[in-house]
């Protein structure tokens, strides 16, 4: 692509004519190896990838990624051409309405690396100041099987060799085991609000949750 022409030349208006041109067609090459128009695909910084194959990515289906075959060098001239580039910001505002609703139940069979990324993704944008919509969102796995919200719920961290039955029907929850070894999920989770248990704690809990349901009166 023409990069060199001097503003205000002759030749410049055809500069634009041509790289208009070139996004109307289909110039460039999607993550399917497929010829695309150049608006319909993004560039995946390594940030966001598990690894370099189309089949790594951790955005959703939302836009087509560019073919892994362009390297670096060539952004400039792909974003001349109506390419847009990945953000943590676009990537954050896709995984939000990944989330939202039944749609996060795609997300359960990932696999331990890939929550991990997303952890770190979210940790390095936000730190410990986490949007609202993160607190609305069933990514906290617990030992029962499900797949919760921080919001409104008491979730604990079991203790190394401590084993409490909760009773069904009440919002107290511990996270899986996997799932709290990681380093980056744990943080995610202890910023969400999940706290360090132990026996005493999460039965006290459960004996308050039994007083304000009305299954439990601790009157004489």
């Amino acid at each position: 692509l023409p990069q060199d022409i001097i503003h205000g030349t002759f030749l410049k208006p055809l500069e634009e004519r041509i790289k208009n041109e070139l996004r109307k067609r289909r110039v460039v090459l999607s993550d399917k190896e497929e010829d695309e128009v150049p608006g319909r695909l993004r560039i995946v910084p390594a940030l966001f990838r598990m690894d370099n194959t189309a089949t790594g990515q951790l955005i959703f289906d939302n836009f087509k990624p560019i073919s892994t075959q362009y390297p670096d060098s060539a952004t400039p001239q792909l974003k001349l051409l109506g390419v847009q580039v990945v953000t943590t910001e676009n990537f954050l505002q896709l995984l939000e309405g990944s989330l939202s609703g039944k749609k996060h139940t795609k997300l359960m069979s990932k696999p331990q690396e890939w929550h991990s990324r997303i952890s770190s993704i979210i940790l390095s944008y936000y730190g410990s100041n986490l949007p609202k919509w993160l607190f609305k969102a069933r990514i906290i796995p617990t030992t029962n099987g499900e797949w919760i919200a921080a919001d409104s719920k008491s979730i604990f961290f079991e203790k190394s060799g401590t084993i409490v039955s909760v009773p069904e029907g009440l919002n107290v929850f511990t996270v899986d085991r996997k799932a709290a070894q990681d380093i980056s999920r744990r943080t995610l989770f202890s910023y969400l609000g999940v706290k360090e248990s132990d026996t005493y704690q999460i039965c006290q809990t459960i004996l308050a949750e039994h007083k304000q349901s009305g299954l439990l009166s601790l009157s004489p």
